[in-house]
């Protein structure tokens, strides 16, 4: 058993695999976290659960891919903000100025905005394609329903999946893939077309910003 108690936090081997080494061993359970909390995954998971426990899941899928996915350590060692003080460092970790500990303080600190913004829209699309077809419990199977709003979705126009229930993020993400493939091209005079696009993209991104935020606020401050 490893002596450094500090590993033992869930999260990282301290024994020997019969197999594989401890890097592999760690290598493999990280994959199996960030495997499991895809959007894919997550989204189907919300669709199966009923009405009352779906913000309760939300929550924790939140709370559970922060910590794995972001901070490396297990749920019940991460929250969403991690401070570190320079006079809370362990005696044995290797020595270092206040100057470089203030500069990994602040590139940690830029880390966090970046991976706050991917896990917004991450789950800005989880919630929008496991809400808009309905929850389980709801009168129709989810199947049945999940059919229906893909239906609704090849019918409607910018207004419906802007403003109704056919919002969904798929659309919003290949256009955008779409539109910085055209790279140079956009230049182009005859590219203009593409241009009054992206405004109105770029409103329903507003839209959808406003939307996720507003219910997901309220309804994590109501679970507590």
């Amino acid at each position: 058993m490893d002596e450094d108690l500090n590993k033992y936090d869930s999260f990282q081997p301290v024994v020997d695999h019969a197999i594989m080494s401890r890097k592999q061993w760690q290598e493999a359970y990280n994959r199996a976290w960030r495997q499991f909390y895809v959007a894919r995954q997550m989204t189907a998971a919300l669709r199966r659960i009923s009405k009352n426990d779906y913000w309760g899941m939300f929550r924790n899928f939140l709370w559970y891919r922060w910590s794995a996915v972001v901070e490396g350590v297990h749920p019940m060692m991460a929250g969403f903000l991690r401070h570190k003080h320079y006079a809370s460092r362990r005696p044995s970790a290797p020595p270092t100025s206040r100057m470089e500990h203030m500069v990994r303080e602040i590139w940690r600190s830029v880390r966090y905005i970046g991976l706050g913004v991917r896990e917004f829209l991450l789950f800005q699309q989880v919630y929008f394609a496991s809400r808009s077809i309905g929850l389980a419990g709801d009168g129709d199977p989810w199947e049945e329903r999940f059919r229906k709003w893909r239906a609704e979705v090849r019918r409607s126009r910018w207004f419906g999946r802007t403003f109704g229930r056919a919002a969904h993020r798929e659309w919003l993400n290949a256009f955008w893939k779409r539109y910085a493939r055209l790279e140079w091209k956009l230049l182009l005079p005859h590219r203009w077309v593409w241009h009054l696009k992206a405004f109105s993209c770029a409103m329903t991104e507003v839209v959808y910003a406003v939307r996720f935020s507003s219910v997901v606020l309220v309804q994590l401050l109501r679970q507590g």
